[in-house]
């Protein structure tokens, strides 16, 4: 997800033919100051990593040119009152990892140009209104802003231009006004909007997502967090095509993922989640994973504090007879697989796997997985590692001590 933003950002600069130009790029310099950026006036890109420049803002003269300004990590605690009239031809703007930021210039709304807007992992309490001024807006990325309060209606459905929607949160502990169907409604009216990742807290944003095909075909990453009230989720394979990421977390009432394959009763390859290749899972009271037999190519699984959790891929409805009627290839392109805190996790399927993709499995607190879906023909030539505590692995089953033996060299004790 990091290269699709750094992409972005990339390819609006180059949009202008930026790339060919002046530019300074810094990263861990202590303190920068005022004399020093006067020297840049002349650049179109200039790039802050990790960087003091807090002090030096506020005398900074005139970027005519300037089309990317990137002040990353860079202990700014505010910005001059007129920080952005300073800059009138910018497109690219990235003020990300500023745990200290707490407020915008309303200024901003003057930036006419500006395509690319990063605000995540700030300190920003209020969204001003007038962002929606920013009509040439291409990617808006708020992710994880600490310390949210306001985040006003009637701005995103103001942004035509709009290609990309970004904001993902573990939690709003603070905000005190925030439409989240209102902005799912807002999104629905853009014409170009085509990649939404962001997280949901209640049932009714939830529903507005499962009734609106608009909505299904656009978000790529998914967080549906607390969500009070939801026993089950029931997805539409014919239209989450499009979903990469997919995150449940602390769903304490959320008893069951329901898959809805609509008319589609061919084979089951023809109708899944081709492009969900992330699945977390996070305090929840599922008994199974069973649905994820419709992700052929998952990636990597995390599952942790699910103290139900009693099997992965278990034998539902709908989960052994799909299995054996239709050959199907489980966890063929799985990578990483991590499990934590499972007390009553007793397997993760009922055969050994061929896992021709498998790197990395790491088991903690799972005291009832006594034995792994592997065998002699799994993972070669792609596992690295095999991490848990030694008791649970000297407990472990095994077909023979063979089998035991071939496995062993991948296995570390891991605390993760």
């Amino acid at each position: 997800m990091h290269d699709v933003i750094r992409d972005m950002a990339l390819w609006l600069s180059c949009e202008s033919g930026e790339e060919n130009h002046k530019s300074f790029v810094l990263e861990h310099v202590e303190l920068i100051e005022a004399y020093e950026i006067v020297k840049w006036k002349e650049a179109q890109r200039i790039s802050l990593w990790h960087s003091n420049i807090n002090e030096g803002l506020s005398l900074s003269p005139r970027f005519l040119n300037l089309q990317t300004l990137i002040l990353r990590n860079s202990k700014m605690k505010s910005l001059p009152i007129r920080f952005f009239q300073s800059m009138p031809v910018i497109r690219v703007l990235d003020l990300s990892h500023n745990e200290e930021l707490v407020e915008l210039p309303l200024e901003i709304c003057r930036l006419e140009s500006l395509k690319y807007l990063n605000l995540s992992f700030t300190g920003i309490k209020r969204m001003p209104i007038e962002l929606k001024n920013l009509t040439k807006l291409r990617c808006l990325i708020l992710d994880y802003m600490l310390r949210i309060e306001v985040i006003p209606s009637n701005v995103i459905s103001c942004l035509p231009n709009l290609q990309m929607f970004r904001m993902m949160h573990r939690f709003f502990p603070d905000i005190v006004e925030y439409d989240a169907v209102g902005v799912l409604q807002e999104m629905e009216c853009l014409e170009y909007l085509s990649w939404i990742s962001i997280s949901l807290f209640t049932v009714p944003a939830v529903q507005k997502y499962l009734t609106s095909l608009m909505l299904q075909k656009r978000i790529r990453e998914l967080d549906m967090t607390a969500c009070p009230g939801l026993k089950v989720v029931e997805l539409p394979l014919s239209t989450l095509q499009t979903l990469t990421v997919l995150e449940l977390e602390h769903c304490n009432d959320l008893e069951r993922v329901k898959i809805n394959r609509g008319l589609s009763r061919g084979h089951i390859s023809n109708s899944n989640f081709h492009n969900l290749v992330r699945v977390n899972i996070f305090g929840c009271r599922f008994l199974d994973l069973t649905w994820l037999i419709y992700a052929p190519s998952l990636e990597s699984l995390m599952v942790f504090s699910c103290p139900e959790m009693e099997e992965i891929i278990g034998s539902d409805e709908y989960g052994d007879s799909e299995i054996d009627q239709q050959n199907l290839s489980i966890f063929s392109r799985l990578v990483t697989l991590q499990f934590d805190d499972l007390p009553n996790l007793k397997s993760i399927y009922k055969r050994a796997l061929p896992f021709p993709s498998l790197k990395e499995i790491f088991v903690l607190r799972c005291p009832n997985l006594s034995k792994l879906p592997l065998n002699s023909n799994s993972a070669t030539n792609t596992l690295k590692v095999i991490a848990g505590h030694p008791i649970w692995w000297e407990e472990l089953e095994w077909e023979d001590d063979n089998l035991k033996r071939i496995f062993t060299p991948y296995f570390k004790t891991s605390r993760f």
